[in-house]
């Protein structure tokens, strides 16, 4: 559990299971606001993500409104536009998105050997059942036999 609470005057508002992923970051089991120009952060001013218009400025994690002299837009799935310097190609990859991928990839390996070792287990059952069936099945026809 959670409590969400103001940056302002830091009252507890309510107990949640998780803090919001958005506008929120937790410390010590408390959900504290991102700064108010952020989508969301990792801390109070470090920006992860912006809200439209905004911009993330990639290396000083802040939301601004336009890129500086120099800079580039970038899209992101994750972080929305952000602020590069020196990038032209509007395509490049942030560094989030290559870690949501490795998260993503992470996890469907994980389903997968999930799914891979309850067949197995369900296999070996189907397989002891049937040694059993066999087993009785002899003995009926022995017993027949005798």
């Amino acid at each position: 559990k959670a409590v969400v609470s103001t940056q302002s005057t830091g009252e507890d508002v309510v107990c949640v299971e998780r803090c919001p992923s958005e506008r929120f970051y937790s410390v010590n089991r408390r959900c504290i606001p991102c700064h108010g120009s952020c989508f969301t952060c990792l801390e109070y001013n470090y920006c992860t993500s912006c809200p439209e218009p905004l911009f993330l400025d990639y290396e000083t994690h802040t939301c601004i409104e336009e890129c500086p002299k120099g800079y580039s837009v970038t899209s992101s799935r994750l972080s929305g536009k952000i602020c590069q310097l020196g990038t032209e190609d509007s395509t490049s990859w942030y560094k989030g998105d290559t870690l949501y991928i490795i998260v993503v990839v992470v996890f469907i390996v994980a389903l997968i050997l999930m799914v891979l070792l309850i067949s197995a287990h369900h296999y070996k059952k189907h397989l002891a059942r049937e040694a059993r069936w066999i087993q009785i099945s002899a003995k009926r026809t022995e017993n027949h036999m005798l």
